[in-house]
């Protein structure tokens, strides 16, 4: 049986849909499983042991209209060069829908009230209805389930790698993932310097990953302490190599803490506007602050950036400011508490 996934982007959703992958291999252990994904976010589907093919479609260098007509070219060869028993677009979008139409196959999806674009629904043979309040990675969980028919597991299997306490060592850093897309699900920088201050004072190194030039300035301007790192520009496999040797980590809404999670290694996730509920950090050793959680009345709403990308006003209530260093910090603490000592981890490997 050959089964085509489709979900092209982008980071943190890529990683939600890891564990769809593993619970479709469980149920079909022969099947060749193929995934259709923006070549930025491959990496992710390489990592996983039971992807036997990954599919770079360049649908966001399709828009730079110079090379518009020979990447449709590319993507159309892509997709039609093989037939496929089940075709699944857990993206939920119209673009990613109409992939999964070109594709050779039958094809399913979100239903009307379930997909993120409601138009997509009309691109499939078969459409499924999904609760919009499950965690993202429930959902395609369930849609595979649905599609496949087959009861859907309540574990979650990342399947990518596994966070060892046991070989941690004195320069094992602390990782604050401080780099997201929307104005208003960023951290103020006073707050990160704080955080950084009782980190280092504490005796903890502190590392900053950054993956553009707005994120490499703000890691120069939050390295304050000899004890902070600005690490280099690195690769999604080089990302997950440090995550995993990091004793812990603190992010906002961001891709990267979504991978602290898959790995298990321990991580704070920081969330304001973005409900936590539904696309929060998860998995072992996971944990949220959110605003939204601990201030449930609404009041005024203040402009404090694009909450959607569209200048949407966000309550003052669920601004990221409203969270205090110190939480983070005892956050982060209190996960190490429930962790394994070093002789049990070694015995758990």
């Amino acid at each position: 049986m050959k089964i085509l996934l489709i979900k092209l982007s982008s980071l943190g959703d890529t990683i939600h849909t890891l564990p769809s992958i593993s619970d479709i291999h469980t149920q079909f252990p022969h099947a060749e499983i193929s995934w259709a994904i923006e070549p930025a976010f491959a990496d992710i589907a390489h990592m996983h042991p039971h992807v036997q093919q990954v599919l770079p479609i360049p649908l966001r260098q399709a828009k730079q209209w110079r090379h518009t007509p020979q990447l449709l070219q590319q993507i159309y060869q892509t997709i039609r060069a093989q037939s496929y028993d089940h075709i699944i677009d857990a993206q939920g979008l119209l673009k990613s829908a109409l992939l999964s139409q070109l594709a050779r196959g039958h094809n399913s999806g979100y239903d009307q009230l379930s997909a993120r674009e409601p138009l997509a629904s009309y691109c499939y043979k078969t459409a499924y209805t999904v609760s919009t309040d499950l965690h993202a990675i429930m959902r395609t969980k369930s849609l595979c389930a649905q599609a496949l028919q087959y009861a859907m597991p309540s574990e979650l299997d990342f399947a990518i790698g596994t966070h060892n306490p046991h070989t941690l060592t004195a320069q094992s850093p602390i990782l604050l993932f401080h780099g997201t897309t929307w104005d208003s699900k960023h951290y103020p920088e006073a707050h990160w310097q704080q955080l950084i201050t009782l980190i280092t004072q504490a005796g903890y190194p502190v590392a900053l990953p950054w993956g553009n030039a707005a994120e490499y300035a703000r890691a120069q301007r939050l390295a304050i302490d000899p004890q902070v790192t600005v690490l280099p520009r690195l690769s999604l496999p080089e990302l997950k190599a440090v995550i995993l040797s990091a004793r812990g980590a603190i992010g906002v809404d961001t891709g990267l803490s979504h991978l602290a999670g898959a790995l298990g290694t321990p991580c704070v996730g920081l969330y304001g506007p973005t409900d936590h509920t539904l696309a929060g950090n998860t998995g072992l050793y996971q944990t949220q602050i959110s605003t939204r959680r601990d201030n449930p009345l609404p009041s005024t709403p203040v402009l404090v950036g694009s909450a959607s990308k569209d200048g949407q006003r966000v309550p003052e209530h669920l601004r990221m400011d409203k969270i205090q260093p110190e939480q983070a910090w005892q956050a982060l603490q209190a996960l190490w508490h429930t962790m394994p000592s070093p002789h049990e981890a070694a015995q758990s490997h």
